[in-house]
């Protein structure tokens, strides 16, 4: 990560920006923060719907709160994000996250190449086969994120990471602080409550539930008949006066508080306060040695009354107790620097991905960190490989002005020199044509670059249609028996300027390659079991009953052609307009 860094979170209603210097190093610094509001639909439940509004919106927060760096963490943790336990065989995090695509598909809400996907590892244990690495998939739909990022890309800021807000959320209150037992950290947004729930700082489990304070407002709205902005005040009295339950008649300025007031806001708060009661109550049910001991609030919504004591169960933990602790805090903290009784820094939207929580129980096993300080990239790779590209450009670009500085003294040395003597200004002029062939030489950069664009294109275009058969046939051979043998194998595929000839019939899918297997079996197979494991396998469209034949020898002789749709190309060089 670079020295100097701002933490984003992109709200429903708001911006919010924290910048931190030495973000790499254990103590980083907090430099300066603000917030700003945002107009009404620009971001929806976190994800961006107008660019353009929230690019705008982006440049007026850097001029109003002074941020010098334009290296930016996006936060996201919406309805878009998934984060659920996860169990992987035991390997390496690099075939960990290879794999990853192959092990989550099934419990992804979109197809794998629309996902961003990485695994944070919590422990080791043994399992049916083996030992297993025991820890969180999380999964955001790539489409949001990238919305997201084209947002600060028009606003001229560069995204360096992308994190997951529940984890900065772990990290801003466990740095510097130990709890006793598990603790749920409960932040509460406009549009979305998040979920951690910690053991000595290693998040156990994360839910991010579709619900927030914005819900009360919209009830007040439909109940009382009101606009938002009046909506809005009648919460915010509430929540200033205290607890709802016994508050009816409570004085407010203009009025007083209603009890039909009270009634709507309680309905609409128990939902919430439900939903967290039965995510903590299904962590405690899953996990009955593992017992949650403490709260800690943050977030927009936090600061009404009502939520004190109101999950049940347990104690808050954070501060001096239940509503004292991160005034206006938005859940996307980074970490507190020196932190003590009032020393809480978890402001909102500090600084995502800074420095080391110091996870005391956290260890390397066979090149993974089990429990380590909890931090997820999900960059998208295509951002990722453009950012390596405009490196080596700025590189390129370096050179050439080493290049146009020296050309530049050669020629001042050459005009001085001729000051003295003609002998001397013809050696400075011989000199000056040296150095402009020297210049010459590096307009072949352009000519370079170019030839890369071209050559980056033509790949594109030439593995547009790829698919990694050794892999997907291997894929394949796992499905089969061991007993079974392949006699025959032959793939028909499409090319880059060939269209695959399609079957005109009702009810058939695109179809991008056809597979024919003749597989020969000892024994009778069950033709439906083979069809409904074969239906498991990336890109499988569908398959043509197969032909079982009994050889003179007594074993079985099996056709079999399955066709294969899209979803089994690999991908490798694909890229995302505009990023």
């Amino acid at each position: 990560m670079t020295a100097t860094v701002v933490g984003i979170d992109i709200g429903s209603s708001a911006l919010r920006a924290v910048e931190v210097s030495d973000a790499g190093s254990a103590h980083p610094k907090l430099v300066r923060y603000s917030e700003l509001a945002l107009p009404e639909g620009a971001v929806v439940r976190g994800e961006v719907a107008e660019p353009n509004t929230v690019a705008a919106s982006l440049k007026a927060l850097w001029s109003a709160g002074g941020f010098k760096s334009k290296n930016v963490v996006l936060g996201i943790g919406n309805h878009r994000s998934l984060v659920r336990d996860f169990a992987v065989p035991k390997m390496s995090m690099t075939r960990i996250r290879e794999t990853l695509p192959f092990l989550a598909a099934d419990m992804l809400p979109v197809p794998v190449p629309e996902a961003l996907l990485d695994f944070y590892p919590i422990d080791e244990r043994e399992g049916e086969n083996g030992p297993e690495i025991n820890g969180l998939l999380i999964a955001a739909v790539k489409e949001a994120v990238q919305g997201n990022i084209a947002a600060v890309r028009l606003a001229g800021l560069t995204t360096v990471e992308v994190d997951l807000i529940p984890f900065a959320i772990s990290r801003a209150v466990c740095r510097g602080t130990k709890f006793e037992g598990a603790v749920a950290l409960i932040d509460v947004g406009l549009a979305t409550t998040s979920v951690v729930i910690t053991l000595a700082g290693v998040p156990q489990f994360v839910r991010l539930i579709p619900a927030g304070g914005g819900d009360i407002t919209q009830a007040l709205m439909v109940g009382l008949s009101v606009d938002a902005e009046a909506a809005e005040a009648v919460k915010r009295e509430h929540g200033m006066a205290g607890s709802v339950t016994g508050r009816a008649g409570a004085a407010r300025d203009g009025g007083v508080v209603t009890s039909t007031e009270s009634t709507i806001i309680t309905e609409a708060t128990d939902e919430l306060l439900n939903s967290l009661r039965n995510t903590v109550n299904y962590f405690s049910n899953t996990r009955p040695l593992v017992p949650v001991t403490g709260i800690v609030l943050s977030g927009g919504g936090f600061a009404f009354g009502w939520f004190c004591g109101g999950v049940g169960g347990v104690d808050a933990v954070a501060g001096g107790g239940c509503g004292s602790f991160c005034v206006g805090g938005v859940g996307a903290g980074c970490g507190c620097f020196g932190v003590g009784a009032d020393e809480w820094c978890f402001h909102g939207g500090v600084g995502f991905g800074v420095g080391e929580c110091g996870m005391s129980a956290s260890k390397r096993v066979e090149g993974v960190v089990l429990g380590a300080e909890p931090r997820m990239d999900l960059l998208p790779p295509e951002v990722r490989a453009r950012k390596r590209v405009r490196a080596t450009q700025r590189r390129l670009g370096g050179v050439l002005v080493v290049v146009l500085v020296l050309v530049g003294a050669g020629v001042g040395a050459s005009s001085w020199a001729a000051m003295g003597s003609e002998a001397e200004l013809v050696a400075a002029q011989q000199r000056t044509s040296e150095l402009l062939v020297s210049q010459g030489k590096y307009s072949e950069v352009q000519q370079v670059q170019s030839a890369l664009d071209m050559t980056v294109a033509a790949r594109q275009f030439g593995a547009s249609t790829e698919i990694d058969w050794k892999a997907y046939l291997g894929l394949v051979r796992a499905l089969v028996p061991a007993s079974v043998t392949v006699e025959t194998l032959s793939v028909d595929s499409a090319s880059p300027v060939v269209a695959y000839e399609q079957v005109v019939a009702p009810l058939v899918e695109a179809r991008v390659a056809t597979i024919k297997f003749l597989f020969r079996s000892p024994d009778v197979v069950s033709v439906p079991e083979w069809l409904a494991s074969m239906s498991t396998l990336p890109g499988y469209a569908d398959s043509v009953p197969a032909t079982i034949t009994r050889t003179d020898t007594g074993a079985y002789t099996v056709d079999f052609v399955m066709h294969v749709d899209e979803g089994a190309f690999s991908g490798r060089f694909s890229t995302v307009e505009g990023q």
